[in-house]
């Protein structure tokens, strides 16, 4: 039963920096969420190296064989974090539609990504984490309504409707003081 618990253990925080790595919704990733992942993936580095130390020891007295248990959880965390952490802001399971960029060179790296199945994604970089909204969309005549998951009261950054110009393949906002867009790929 001692041992059971050990695992759970072991498997309990090798979910926990993992789960930092996947987004449902609205998130926002950066510097902060790398620290974090470290600190829980060194915690669980140390409860791995006591596991097997003890394996090691119950083993020096014949109590029991070697177990492969923990090493088999290491190397399913380790392989899950490297690419969680190399791929954590692609979207394997959609199919990219169209990606427009922001206009404006003064301001942080801007994007709206469409998908296939009508859902959207709007990512903000700045210099040390990235911002991505989600939502769905349609096109309606010349016209592309964006609907957001999570609604906030917080600075508006883009729009809710744009106007798409089709001769200069341009998103054009209905609100002056946002940017416009221009269409960067079209699948």
């Amino acid at each position: 039963m001692k041992s059971i618990k050990r695992y759970f253990l072991l498997i309990f925080l090798a979910l926990l920096p993992i789960y930092k790595l996947f987004h449902f919704d609205d998130y926002c990733f950066g510097d902060e969420d790398l620290l974090v992942v470290g600190v829980l993936t060194i915690v669980f580095v140390i409860v791995f190296i006591t596991n097997v130390f003890n394996d090691l020891y119950t083993i020096s007295f014949g109590k029991e064989m070697f177990n492969f248990k923990p090493l088999i959880i290491a190397g399913v965390f380790f392989t899950a974090l490297f690419l969680g952490l190399k791929f954590h802001d692609k979207n394997f399971f959609k199919n990219e539609f169209q990606t427009f960029k922001s206009q404006k060179k003064n301001t942080n790296d801007v994007e709206i990504k469409l998908f296939g199945d009508a859902t959207f994604e709007f990512k903000t970089t700045f210099s040390n984490y990235s911002c991505v909204q989600k939502g769905t969309y349609f096109y309606r005549k010349d016209s592309l309504f964006l609907n957001k998951t999570i609604i906030s009261s917080k600075e508006q950054v883009f729009d809710s409707v744009y106007i798409f110009s089709k001769v200069n393949k341009l998103l054009i906002s209905t609100d002056s003081l946002l940017p416009n867009f221009l269409l960067q790929k079209r699948l």
